[in-house]
């Protein structure tokens, strides 16, 4: 993407990242696309599926694999490896999972870049109402308040996370008033579902386990603002992790089969964690 596209896309928005294929990981990022789009169409024909539907999957395959990337680049900015680990971790869902949850990932991801400021832009208006209108839809595919109290929480803290603007507090109490309206509605939403079973609790909670870990270990970052150039706040990284952490959670404390709609993001929880992992074993 040429300078002045950048320039243009960040007159829109805080949260669009492009991706420069003048970086290397981002040149295999772009390379892989077609792979994971044979991959998904591959696994549709293994089903049995023809036609519209095999394309279908082929794109669902190739935006989860970026997706899961793109997470994962957000929540540890400063590990390449761990991104690429994600990727590979969520693809691996599509096994069993056919739609792994894309609201609940780009939402966690919005959420992230909400958090971090890794475009190195303040957050705009536009921007704040994007990320109420993609919660708002996950709350009502799920039937749940849910999503739109992680957002309010993500809005009220990063208003006071440095240089969070404190207008960031009006989203969060919107995103608070659209929870209880749905609450009153539809109820809490948290344990409407059934049952998880044993594999759907022991692994989230291996990946939780192993995420939290990485987190405590984030003391210090080096990457910087894709416009501003300056180093990111570790205070607005980890709470960008912490969000993430928590919106997974939540999800998951639906119950099946809502649970399903967010093994994408326990994927990235636990390549991240795998790739700090493999960083400590490399340093030694």
């Amino acid at each position: 993407m040429t300078e002045n596209s950048k320039t243009r896309l960040s007159a829109l928005t805080a949260l669009g990242r492009p991706l420069d294929p003048a970086w290397p990981t981002n040149r295999a990022v772009l390379w892989l696309m077609p792979l994971l789009a044979a991959l998904g169409a591959g696994l549709a024909w293994r089903d049995g599926l023809e036609g519209v539907a095999v394309g279908l999957a082929a794109l669902r395959a190739a935006l989860l694999g970026f997706g899961a990337w793109a997470l994962a680049r957000e929540l540890a900015p400063d590990d390449q490896a761990g991104a690429f680990f994600a990727m590979a971790i969520a693809l691996t869902t599509l096994i069993n999972v056919p739609e792994p949850g894309f609201l609940v990932l780009f939402l966690a991801l919005f959420l992230a870049r909400l958090m971090n400021r890794s475009t190195g832009l303040t957050l705009k208006l536009t921007d704040a109402i994007a990320v109420l209108v993609l919660g708002s839809l996950l709350a009502w595919s799920h039937d749940s308040p849910v999503p739109l109290v992680v957002v309010a929480v993500a809005f009220g803290w990063s208003a006071f996370l440095p240089g969070g603007p404190r207008w960031q507090l009006w989203p969060a109490a919107l995103a608070l008033l659209f929870a209880g309206v749905m609450a009153l509605s539809v109820g809490p939403g948290i344990g409407s579902g059934a049952p998880l079973s044993p594999h759907g609790v022991w692994l989230p909670g291996l990946f939780a386990v192993a995420f939290l870990i990485t987190l405590f270990a984030t003391r210090t970052v080096t990457a910087v603002g894709d416009l501003d150039g300056k180093v990111l706040s570790v205070r607005r990284v980890r709470a960008g992790m912490w969000i993430v952490l928590l919106l997974a959670a939540a999800n998951l404390a639906h119950g099946s089969p809502l649970a399903a709609q967010g093994v994408a993001v326990w994927s990235v929880l636990g390549g991240v964690a795998l790739g700090r992992l493999v960083q400590r074993f490399r340093a030694r």
